[in-house]
């Protein structure tokens, strides 16, 4: 941790993610369900026993600016984020600084589907990564360098891109498909703002053999 990237300075009000390769149409459900709920009676009920990933801030005890030292399975690293009871869209989430991050181990998957209700608070950074695992090893959603443009980035591809405005909230995907990754970007009407797909020699992810440390915030 702490090399070749910075934090991500941001808010982030939950991240799902699934050991196996979502298609379009379902990738565009799962952006649907973190921003609506699963359903109408309980829309803060994201987390069920299915996911391999899943973090939603209605599932957090706190009061405004408190620390999160603990967000479900993940525990704070460095200095922990905070919650915010109207962080995005006037609803729960937790703000990152640059220097905040969450982790836990976890063996790493062989295909991936992940996205992130999130917002990059301005251009601050390069970088900057939502959630993943590994440093240009495994598997990650982040930031491409410093420019407005997100990546599902597996190995070392950083690629392919899809662009989005700072101080804006997103769900961002992306689906790591073994031979291709493609990147999702969902405005908060539910309606995609872009999308793109490449395959390459790196879009695969590697087996580590052990855990390793999937990290929220921090490359």
């Amino acid at each position: 941790l702490k090399k070749g990237g910075e934090g991500f300075k941001g808010f982030i009000r939950s991240i799902v993610a699934y050991r196996t390769a979502f298609s379009d149409v379902d990738v565009s459900i799962l952006a649907r369900q973190l921003l609506f709920g699963r359903a109408v009676a309980m829309p803060s009920k994201l987390c069920t026993a299915a996911e391999w990933i899943c973090l939603n801030a209605d599932d957090v005890t706190g009061t405004e600016g408190s620390a999160v030292n603990n967000w479900n399975d993940f525990s704070s690293l460095y200095d922990p984020p905070v919650f915010r009871t109207k962080g995005i869209n006037n609803l729960p989430a937790i703000q990152f600084s640059t220097n905040s991050a969450l982790k836990r181990d976890d063996v790493t998957p062989g295909v991936v589907t992940v996205c992130a209700y999130a917002m990059y608070s301005d251009s601050t950074g390069y970088w900057n990564q939502i959630v993943g695992q590994g440093h240009d090893q495994f598997w990650v959603i982040r930031r491409f360098s410093d420019q407005n443009k997100m990546t599902m980035h597996t190995q070392n591809s950083n690629e392919p891109l899809a662009a989005f405005d700072y101080g804006k909230p997103y769900v961002f995907c992306g689906v790591s498909r073994g031979t291709s990754n493609t990147v999702y970007v969902y405005n908060t009407d539910g309606s995609l703002a872009a999308t793109l797909s490449s395959s390459c020699s790196q879009c695969s992810i590697p087996s580590a053999g052990t855990s390793k440390e999937i990290t929220v915030g921090w490359s």
